[in-house]
This record gives structure tokens, sequence and C-alpha cells, in this order.
């Protein structure tokens, strides 16, 4: 990555130094927490060529790294091509996946195309659970067959790896045993809170299937309390990705609680869809509520990023906006306003590379 455009971010906070990419929101799953994979449609994806676009827009806006998402971005053949193409720009990808691989060939060509960051989801180390979450019986054998799979690869790149961790009533009481499990892998555990606010609606779609996985009051308090546990062992230096900042504000999000953090939206990262279209998180078509034609691979897009009416619309947006607390957004605002969750960071950064030589 380049550590001077870091700097002039770490300054400005005027550059969209990371991107999050939903490349398909096909899915070989359907997680009870996640409507996503209702909405697949693989003609409407980007294709190849165009994402070759969108990574030349990407690289002339400053842009430094990408996640790479969906649905299960391993469902499109052309991945490795599709992680190449960041890559040869100068973008660190990291590659989100939900570890239920049919075509491992695949896996190996993104590893080969020079991938070394992966993020993988698993709620919970018991087989029946995590498969009753997930909704595909046998499919918790899967997953652990692609954390071992991924461990020595990664140590041996000097990579990072990351189990994203959905925080719910269901594994509320066994969050120390992924700590663990990710130790043992010498990956990290980021934990995400079950996102509360989108269930009272249809926003995603999964409202009916995701009632045992709410929180009571008694679950809420339960929350704060082990989220503040997560902050004591992060403090030992436990194999935590989170941020203590991210950590403590998780626990009162989960507990009903007034919580805080500088939203930078739009500006220092925003989301691209399956189709190109540049919002500001996922809840939004486009970077005005009711959406826009605006495609990433449109050169134009890097004087529209730059003009006021996007800037204008972007704090219209953020003024409005019932706040989520989604890991990806919030740790990269920590990153670039909170000092203490900068230094926690570099120390993990400092921590793996000790531990590899």
């Amino acid at each position: 990555m380049n550590k001077l455009k870091l700097l002039e971010t770490l300054i400005t906070k005027d550059i969209p130094v990371y991107v999050h990419y939903g490349i398909t929101h096909r899915c070989n799953l359907k997680c009870r927490m996640c409507g996503v994979w209702k909405t697949g449609n693989k003609n409407t994806e980007l294709t190849t060529r165009q994402i070759y676009q969108m990574a030349e827009v990407l690289s002339k806006l400053g842009t430094q790294v990408i996640s790479i998402g969906g649905g299960e971005p391993l469902i499109r053949d052309d991945i490795h091509l599709v992680v190449k193409a960041f890559i040869d720009k100068g973008i660190s990808v990291r590659l989100l996946s939900n570890g239920v691989i049919s075509h491992r060939e695949r896996l190996d060509k993104v590893l080969e195309a020079g991938v070394s960051n992966f993020s993988v989801s698993l709620d919970t180390l018991d087989e029946k659970l995590q498969d009753d979450i997930i909704d595909m019986p046998g499919a918790f054998g899967q997953v652990m067959e692609t954390f071992y799979y991924l461990a020595p690869i990664l140590k041996k790149k000097n990579g990072l790896g990351i189990i994203n961790t959905v925080v719910s009533a269901a594994n509320l009481h066994s969050l120390d045993e992924m700590i663990e499990f990710a130790e043992n892998l010498e990956f990290y555990v980021s934990f995400v809170p079950l996102e509360l606010h989108q269930f009272s609606g249809k926003v995603l779609g999964c409202t009916e299937t995701m009632s045992d996985l709410n929180f009571s009051k008694e679950d809420r308090m339960t929350a704060k309390r082990v989220f503040n546990q997560l902050v004591q062992m992060k403090k030992q230096g436990r194999n935590i990705f989170n941020s203590s900042t991210f950590l403590k504000a998780a626990g009162k999000y989960l507990a009903g609680e007034p919580f805080d953090w500088n939203c930078l939206a739009g500006t220092l990262y925003f989301s691209v869809s399956p189709e190109g279209r540049v919002s500001l998180c996922h809840r939004y078509l486009g970077y005005t509520e009711e959406g826009n034609e605006w495609n990433i691979t449109d050169p134009d897009f890097i004087e529209v990023f730059h003009s006021k009416k996007y800037r204008d619309s972007v704090q219209d947006i953020q003024r409005r906006c019932r706040a989520c607390l989604r890991p990806c957004w919030a740790e990269i605002s920590n990153l670039f306003t909170d000092p203490p969750s900068l230094v926690e960071m570099v120390k993990i950064q400092t921590s793996r590379e000790l531990l590899r030589r």
C-alpha cells in the first residue's frame, strides 16, 4: 500500500481509502440473518472487463484496500482475474467467503493471483447450531476444511486470516471459544453485532427466520457484559481484530444504549453493488437515498466524487441515517479518527510480523 496516500488520508480524511465491493449477491447458503441471497442476479453483475475499468477508477481515486464480498465471491468463475485487476493497480484485496467452497481450484487461483488476506464466516463451533444458522446441514465440516486449508498458506504468505462472527443470542455465551480457535489457526476474530435495527422491517427480508437469534432484555445486558470482557481480553493481547473503541460501542449498541462513532461513509469509504452502483453503504442504492445512475466504471465518477453535489448529498444522508455499527465502516473510521484504534492496529501488524519470522 502507498504509505504517503495513507498519511494524506489520515490528515484530510477525504480519500476513499477503503471500498467494499459486493461482487455478487448470489450465494450457496441461506443464512438466517441475511437476505442478500434473495436478490442475486448473474445477468446484472459487472463483467470482468468492467471490473478492470473499476480498478482503474479506484486507483485514480486513491483507494488502498478493497474487500470483495457477496453473496459468495467464489461463485464467480472469473474471481482470480478480478482480484488480479485490483492487485495490479496496487490495491490490497481482502476476500470475504462463507467457507463452503465447492470449487477449490478457484480458491487456489485466487491465492496464486496474490490474495493473502481472507475473512471466513463462522458463528459458532457447535456443528448443529452452525448448520442451522446457515441453513445447510453438513456445511460445518466444509467450513472447517477451508480454515485448515487456508491457515498454513496464509502463514507462509505472511497474510491475515480473520474469522467473521455475527454475535447473536445463539452464540453470545461462547465467544471465548471462537477466540481460542482463531489463535490455534493464527487467525483473528472480528465480532459483528447482529444488526438489530434492520429487522423491524423488510430491509434484508429475513425477519421471519431469525427470531431466535434476536436479543431479549436479559440478553441485551449480558451482551454488554460480554463485550466489556472482550475489551479486557483485547488488552491482554488475545487475537481480537476489533478495536477496543468498537467493542465498547458494540456493547452499548446491543444493550440498547446510546452509542456514537464518526461515520465517514461516502468519503473515507463507500460500497459498490454487483451492478457497479456506488453508495454510502449497503443500505442505499446510490449516493442519494433515492438512488442514482452513477456507476463506478464511469470515468466521470471521479469528477462526481469530488463535486459539491455529491458531498452535500453525502452529508444529508449521514444526518438522517439511523446509525448502524458495521465493523467494516466503523473500524475504518476508528482507524483514521481514533488514535488508540490506530495504535492497536499497528500492534496487530507488528505481532503478526514477529510471529512469522
